[in-house]
């Protein structure tokens, strides 16, 4: 445990882990007095978890779109079965983390996801000048056997 002269907000700057340890010791303790909790600190990393875990189900949704684009463009691809796979993966890593509050901010945003996917695609030199659909909706890229031409 950190030594308690150190003033937490020293501690936070100088050694992160230790001051985890300490602000979790003294958490738990039920010890907010004198240099126990930095309370400014612990509210920021707190909102920073919860930011933190939007952005990563932001990435994987992103790579789900980014996927299915390619397994409905592309139906005949050798990288088929890879893409497959890895929609599997992402939308498993998705459920752990995915919450309804993170679905309220990612949801609406689904339509911008696809777009820019598929011009993220065409820049990267992939012929989509027949791919012409309507955005995914929610449960085709959060469901977890769902796939472009129903091969779940």
């Amino acid at each position: 445990m950190a030594d308690d002269r150190i003033r937490p907000d020293d501690l936070y700057e100088t050694d992160f882990v230790a001051w985890t340890e300490a602000q979790a010791d003294a958490l738990r303790a039920r010890r907010s007095g004198g240099n126990a909790l930095d309370y400014d600190h612990l509210a920021e990393e707190i909102a920073d978890l919860g930011r933190s875990d939007v952005r990563a189900c932001r990435s994987l949704i992103d790579r789900i779109v980014e996927h299915l684009i390619k397994l409905e463009a592309f139906p005949h691809d050798q990288a088929v079965p890879h893409w497959r796979r890895e929609v599997r993966v992402f939308r498993r890593d998705l459920a752990d983390t995915l919450t309804a509050t993170i679905r309220l901010r990612l949801e609406p945003r689904l339509a911008d996801v696809f777009s820019a996917m598929r011009s993220g695609l065409i820049e990267d030199g992939y012929d989509l000048a027949a791919f012409d659909r309507e955005p995914y909706g929610w449960e085709q890229v959060v469901s977890p056997n769902w796939l472009p031409g129903g091969d779940g």
